[in-house]
């Protein structure tokens, strides 16, 4: 898949576009991309997605983050079959454009021989523009309006999603996302608490994440290898260390990990992070947590 910023677009493309934010490409938005990519295989053209790169939500003045970096919305999209991604970092004012501006911008870079867009896509100033819309706007071509998909109560969404993960449910986010929640990152130097009671654990710091503070069953991919691991996400209060971080003990790893990039896969919510009156409560606890792990799978 080439990833082009749009605005680059010397040559129009002929293709079936996928249109959308794709904010954590959960199983709704690879419908709506795997379509495209299926229409475009039928009509012998290129399939490609538009998305923008940055924090949209910032721009209308919400404290709202993307539940995905851009990278990672990239390398989900990759594995649809997705022969170009084009990416805009949107300012104020292209958000600003009439819907009929939006589609000239779209129709002057690219030969759409089809759109495909979720029921609840909209474009343009204060989302003017709709689903309904973006097909009349394409009346030759080969267009899509997917339905929204529900769990029988409300729409499958990001926010719906965050939610589970706010609530320490990333087996259940898991079905919605079509995969498991995962953070990735390069291996730093922690305290070493860990190695010093006998439970060594490789650190990742400055991540954000939505997850409810705990300790998880996990999976951690390191050097193309999946191992069965233990993860602690916040801070460590039986140490006096308040700083939120995300921490994993893997159950058969003994190589040196520092400067390495992992994925750390969540499988479900273990127990409560809590301070314990001695580190000899807290590894028999540990030592719990890890043989729980072992029967997990």
């Amino acid at each position: 898949m080439r990833t082009i910023n749009i605005s680059d677009l010397n040559n129009k493309i002929s293709c079936v576009l996928a249109l959308g934010f794709f904010d954590c490409v959960h199983i709704g938005h690879k419908k709506v991309i795997q379509s495209a990519v299926e229409t475009a295989r039928s009509l012998a053209v290129k399939s490609a997605v538009f998305t923008f790169r940055n924090n949209i939500f910032e721009l209308f003045g919400s404290n709202k983050k993307p539940l995905f970096s851009f990278d990672e919305r990239v390398k989900e999209i990759e594995k649809l079959g997705v022969d170009y991604l084009f990416y805009l970092d949107a300012d104020a004012a292209f958000l600003s454009l009439s819907p009929e501006s939006f589609i000239s911008f779209l129709k002057a870079r690219l030969d759409v021989r089809g759109v495909v867009c979720g029921e609840d896509y909209t474009f343009g100033q204060n989302g003017q523009g709709g689903a309904k819309t973006l097909v009349k706007a394409f009346p030759y071509g080969e267009n899509s309006v997917i339905p929204l998909l529900s769990d029988g109560r409300e729409k499958i969404g990001t926010g719906q999603i965050k939610k589970m993960l706010q609530e320490g449910k990333p087996d259940k986010a898991a079905r919605f996302l079509g995969r498991n929640y995962a953070v990735s990152g390069i291996v730093s130097t922690g305290r070493k608490d860990g190695s010093k009671i006998g439970y060594p654990t490789i650190n990742l710091n400055g991540l954000s994440s939505p997850l409810k503070f705990g300790v998880y069953f996990t999976d951690t991919i390191l050097d193309g290898e999946r191992y069965a691991s233990v993860t602690n996400v916040g801070p460590h209060p039986t140490f006096g260390d308040f700083k939120e971080n995300i921490e994993t003990h893997l159950l058969s790893y003994n190589g040196n990990a520092y400067g390495k990039e992992v994925t750390i896969e969540f499988l479900a919510f273990d127990r409560e992070l809590i301070r314990f009156d001695s580190v000899e409560t807290l590894m028999k606890t540990i030592e719990n947590d890890v043989e729980k792990r072992r029967n997990y799978d």
